[in-house]
């Protein structure tokens, strides 16, 4: 009877001596009873820390480097610091896709700044739970108090004045305070969302699961205006719902209703469903994919065939929304 196959992957963007610590540890995981394998989608910046991805090698196992978003990634710190998000949840599902076509029996994703205990994938593998995390405390900034590596899933208030909002967001943050309190205690607990870390088995893969973007952020009592960051300039082409256009289909990939002026197509290895983008002063939802549509290509959907074959292609500025 052949050895289930667990992928061991990660987008990595890191500082060549974090990486270096990080790379190690992934050498010392322990796998008994089956086999791993490791991926990585290498988005450095770093020459050596993409020498330090290339040189990755483990006797037994087979290592594969994908190349990150070219022309996305902005050398630009601040711009990458907005698309950071979006770029990690893509690639995050790009490692998913590659275990589901490579008949993986699960995939353990762990973000590139952490050093991995030798025998967590067993651990997590030995739960039997479609899809779990190790649990970790960390602190976004310096004197900022730790959070744990999951959340609950919270709403904005509906439709309330600013007072109740107010109290909304005072229950909210109790409910988020009493729930991390109870992970300091060990044990395995049900969570809204999960981020590094995260061991998935292959029903839950096919099942659909994907990563999004967290976008939680403190509430407001008034919402920000959303904040636009430049992408660059993307190819721009047009389709519609005829059968030349998407063959008879009549939903998106998401399983949503096709709009104009909302539904857009892209990579889905870069752009995460959901994701928004704003084309010539219009936001768009990714919501499709398409065949043709990779890297650089966005394709926009309109109400009828001539409009898209009116508006031709095209290069525009793109620019990621986010709230």
């Amino acid at each position: 009877m052949a050895k289930e196959r667990v992928l061991i992957g990660s987008p990595v963007r890191e500082r060549a001596c974090v990486l270096r610590a990080f790379l190690i540890s992934l050498k010392s995981v322990e796998h008994e009873g089956f086999d791993i394998d490791y991926i990585f989608i290498d988005d450095n910046d770093s020459e050596v820390s993409g020498k330090l991805l290339a040189d990755f090698k483990r006797d037994g196992s087979s290592v594969t480097v994908l190349p990150s978003v070219k022309g996305i990634a902005a050398e630009d710190s601040a711009l990458r610091k907005e698309t950071q998000l979006v770029r990690v949840a893509g690639y995050r599902n790009r490692i998913i896709r590659y275990a589901m076509q490579n008949d993986y029996d699960a995939v353990f994703l762990v973000d590139s700044d952490l050093i991995v205990h030798p025998e967590l994938v067993e651990y997590l593998r030995a739960a039997k739970k479609g899809v779990i995390s190790e649990l970790f405390w960390a602190k976004s900034n310096a004197g900022h108090s730790s959070g744990p590596n999951a959340w609950l899933m919270e709403e904005r208030a509906p439709n309330s004045d600013k007072r109740n909002a107010a109290l909304y967001k005072k229950e909210a943050d109790r409910r988020k305070r009493q729930f991390a309190d109870r992970l300091k205690v060990s044990g395995v607990y049900e969570a809204g969302g999960l981020g590094s870390c995260t061991y998935i088995d292959r029903a839950s893969m096919e099942g659909g699961i994907r990563f999004v973007p967290d976008r939680e952020k403190e509430e407001k009592e008034e919402a920000p205006a959303p904040k636009e960051t430049s992408l660059g300039r993307f190819t721009i082409t047009g389709y519609c719902g005829c059968e030349q256009c998407s063959g008879g289909h009549n939903l998106n990939f998401s399983g949503t209703v096709p709009t104009p002026n909302h539904t857009i197509s892209a990579d889905l290895d870069y752009f995460p469903l959901g994701t928004r983008l704003k084309v010539d002063g219009t936001v768009y939802t990714v919501e499709d994919k398409g065949s043709s549509v990779n890297g650089n290509i966005l394709d926009i959907f309109y109400g009828s065939h001539e409009e898209a074959l009116a508006k031709g292609t095209y290069t525009a500025e793109v620019f990621l929304v986010q709230d």
